[in-house]
């Protein structure tokens, strides 16, 4: 399954725009905030921008980026010859939270950590004797590694503090299958008491559990973790995240 199918028009606006000018080195991973003002897209909201990292195991995936609505220039920062600014120290990454897959004896996790450049990093995948990571076209399991750079990285501060958290979402494949869609869908909430609600393309809705981050300060803040896997065969596309405080207040909403 390639990314591009998974693209919105705004992306492809940003990407041929990154494509004309000049490029003196590949593009870093990052999550960022982009500007809303493209004529072709007036009505367009900026987006948490997810570059995939290259670790990982596995056939080729999508890493969705998330709506949001703020308007600021992507940053994008300039890796240091010899040194990625993306990767993390293994002893830094958690399994932040689990869920169980419904129908299915797997369990998706979340794993974050602290990228050498100061990022916040996120990547999903299945849990296997408590390691995050991804099966392979040959059903082999293989582990995520901070060090691999494997996630989406960035500085989300303003993100918790506009919209309450950050939500990616991520498309596998069943394990033992080729074509068979699993999505998943994880991120980082302000508080802990936010509530997270998914409403999955097929009209289920599911409500993830919340767990706490065991060092918010290497997370820009963020005191919650959650991920959610739909049911195997339900793809990504058409779901929706909504954020609410106790209170009942909807934080934001998010449409993958």
């Amino acid at each position: 399954m390639r990314t591009d199918d998974f693209l919105t028009d705004y992306e492809r606006v940003l990407r041929e725009a990154a494509g004309r000018r000049p490029r003196r080195a590949p593009a870093p991973r990052r999550i960022a905030r982009a500007s809303v003002a493209l004529a072709a897209l007036a009505a367009v909201v900026a987006a948490v921008i997810l570059v995939p990292g290259r670790g990982g195991a596995g056939p080729a995936t999508d890493e969705r980026p998330v709506p949001t609505a703020t308007a600021s220039p992507p940053v994008v920062a300039t890796p240091t010859p010899g040194d990625d600014p993306y990767r993390g120290a293994p002893d830094s990454q958690i399994v932040a939270a689990t869920a169980p897959i419904p129908g299915s004896q797997d369990v998706a996790g979340i794993l974050t950590y602290r990228s050498a450049g100061g990022k916040a990093c996120l990547a999903a995948g299945y849990v296997v004797d408590a390691r995050v990571g991804r099966y392979g076209r040959d059903g082999r399991f293989t582990p995520l590694d901070a060090a691999d750079a494997p996630g989406s990285c960035g500085d989300i501060r303003e993100n918790l503090a506009d919209f309450g958290g950050v939500v990616l979402g991520r498309n596998d494949v069943v394990p033992g299958t080729s074509r068979r869609a699993q999505a998943i869908v994880h991120g980082l909430v302000a508080s802990r008491s936010t509530r997270v609600t998914v409403t999955w393309r097929d009209g289920e809705r599911a409500r993830a559990r919340v767990a706490p981050t065991r060092a918010p300060e290497d997370l820009d803040g963020a005191t919650g973790a959650f991920v959610l896997a739909g049911r195997p065969g339900v793809e990504l596309r058409g779901a929706t995240v909504e954020l609410t405080a106790p209170d009942g207040t909807v934080l934001h909403r998010f449409e993958l």
